[in-house]
């Protein structure tokens, strides 16, 4: 009887302290929730400016190529040659 009182009393204490982090769990998603969403929001027009910002300079460097490539062929009379 003694050993089934010893078991009932440890999970009883395990039972207290599984409750006890749940609550701090809880507490802490309930705290940090918003700043994560928050800054996962952030990110989303952070993200559209630098897409953006990095499409205009692909754009700028592609046709200051063509333009290049362009002079070189005709100077050298339609053919590339570096």
């Amino acid at each position: 009887m003694a050993l089934a009182g010893l078991l009932l009393a440890g999970l009883a204490v395990a039972c207290v302290l599984g409750l006890a982090f749940f609550v701090v769990k809880v507490v802490f998603w309930a705290i940090f929730l918003p700043f994560r969403l928050l800054f996962k929001l952030m990110w989303v027009p952070i993200g559209l400016v630098m897409g953006a910002l990095s499409l205009a300079a692909g754009v700028k460097v592609q046709a200051a190529t063509f333009a290049l490539v362009r002079e070189k062929m005709s100077r050298n009379g339609g053919a590339f040659r570096g």
